[in-house]
């Protein structure tokens, strides 16, 4: 027999009565509680009047007690503020700019201005052939051997771009 084999029904674990060892027999239709039930009437069979309320205070009752007496409200009530009036007013002779004023410098920062040289003026632009001039040429492709492709910036120099 297969062990993961697709038409097998997989084990339950319901046992049935038999199995467990259950006993066979009916049981009785009425248990013991149900024997020895007797109905009663939901209703009350006689009403009782309230007895009178003959308790009065008897001595000296005070209007407030201990408690009441000794209470303390700690609620938090927001304070009322009493500002005094501004009575204080300049005298004498007074300057135009203080001392701190006079000798304080500003010393924050600005941006640089950039001086940028353009790419193609007089200034930066090779002078002569840079074929045979050039330093490749001259040192690095002496030591090589075969044809080697030269470089691009060196045929096309004047169109290169740099921003």
């Amino acid at each position: 027999m297969e062990l993961f084999s697709q038409n097998r029904k997989s084990r339950s674990n319901y046992r049935r009565p038999s199995s467990l060892g259950l006993a066979t027999t009916p049981l009785p239709d009425k248990s013991e509680a149900k024997v020895q039930y007797k109905a009663m009437p939901s209703s009350r069979s006689h009403i009782v009047a309230p007895l009178k309320d003959h308790l009065k205070p008897e001595g000296i009752v005070e209007k407030v007690s201990e408690v009441q007496a000794n209470y303390r409200n700690l609620s938090p009530v927001r304070p009322m503020i009493h500002k005094l009036k501004d009575h204080l007013k300049p005298e004498g002779d007074m300057a135009q700019k203080s001392e701190t004023g006079t000798v304080y410098r500003d010393n924050h920062a600005t941006r640089p201005t950039i001086h940028k040289l353009r790419d193609h003026s007089s200034d930066v632009q090779p002078e002569g052939n840079m074929d045979k001039n050039s330093e490749y040429r001259s040192t690095f492709a002496k030591t090589m051997k075969g044809e080697r492709a030269p470089p691009a910036w060196i045929s096309d120099f004047e169109k290169v771009t740099i921003e």
